[in-house]
């Protein structure tokens, strides 16, 4: 299985490495936004796994010169994460994360247009 993993990964990095350097090449800046997901909530298990996977696709990226957009630390500071989840994203999930993409781009400096 960690064979599996491991080829996973290794087709991951190249997908961010195609994409970064499409979107290098007409001069943007791409960033990948790390979602969280409901199961990091419901086990000390799932937790352990969920942050060996961040920080392995944390280290691709940086690796690539991909900006990260995390939203780990602004779910674990909710009162009850798990509100945030209805299969996917509650209304109020979706908003928390809209607002941390458009508020990071300000702070760099980016325009954000409709």
């Amino acid at each position: 299985q960690n064979k599996v993993i491991e080829k996973l990964y290794q087709e991951y990095e190249l997908i961010l490495r195609d994409a970064h350097q499409a979107v290098d090449a007409w001069g943007g800046t791409i960033y990948l936004v790390f979602l969280q997901s409901k199961q990091k909530y419901t086990s000390w298990q799932h937790d352990l796994s969920y942050a060996k996977q961040r920080e392995r696709v944390f280290s691709i990226a940086d690796k690539i010169g991909i900006k990260i957009i995390d939203t780990t630390p602004i779910f674990d500071a909710h009162p009850d994460p798990l509100s945030l989840f209805q299969g996917h994203y509650t209304p109020e999930g979706y908003n928390i994360v809209g607002n941390l993409v458009l508020q990071t781009l300000a702070n760099e400096g980016r325009t954000v247009t409709e």
